[in-house]
């Protein structure tokens, strides 16, 4: 998947968990050669839905999965 296929659908994802009123959310995204994982960091930096992001811990897939706040 292309960063910009996978902005689409998180942001698709982001809207939807806001309308459920979930508070957090992970987006696996793997290891790969990080290209995504940054990708999606850019975007998430400046979404309006977003409070805060940080990667899993180690123990849980550490930088292979992003964990995201979503305002309230």
């Amino acid at each position: 998947m292309t960063v910009e296929e996978a902005t689409q659908r998180v942001d698709k994802f982001l809207d939807e968990a806001a309308l459920a009123n979930r508070t957090r959310v992970r987006i696996i995204h793997g290891h790969g050669t990080g290209a995504l994982r940054r990708g999606l960091a850019e975007f998430l930096k400046t979404h309006p839905l977003v409070s805060s992001v940080s990667f899993e811990s180690e123990d849980h897939g550490g930088k292979a999965i992003t964990v995201v706040d979503l305002r309230s």
